[in-house]
């Protein structure tokens, strides 16, 4: 309650308002960071390091409890790894 004062101060009708509007902004910054991540996630640089951050982080535990929250890399992004590593054995 002290992180959302607007709950206690206002008529119910108000705080259910502002609630609503809360949430809508933390939509809009967690859309924010999944664009984010998938734009960065074309730099196979960016996509090491978040597969090496979902050992090494302190938030590490997260990811094996809620799978979900642990990075993956986009969708053919093995293939293509393994393709650019067997050219260059060649």
């Amino acid at each position: 309650m002290i992180g959302l004062p607007f709950i206690i101060n206002e008529g119910g009708g108000v705080a259910v308002a502002n609630c609503f509007l809360l949430l809508c902004v933390n939509a809009v910054y967690w859309w924010r960071a999944r664009t984010e991540e998938m734009h960065l996630s074309r730099d196979p640089a960016y996509v090491a390091y978040a597969l090496s951050m979902n050992e090494r982080s302190i938030l590490a535990f997260m990811g094996k409890v809620v799978p979900a929250l642990a990075y993956k890399p986009p969708a053919g992004y093995l293939e293509f790894e393994y393709r650019v590593r067997v050219k260059h054995q060649d």
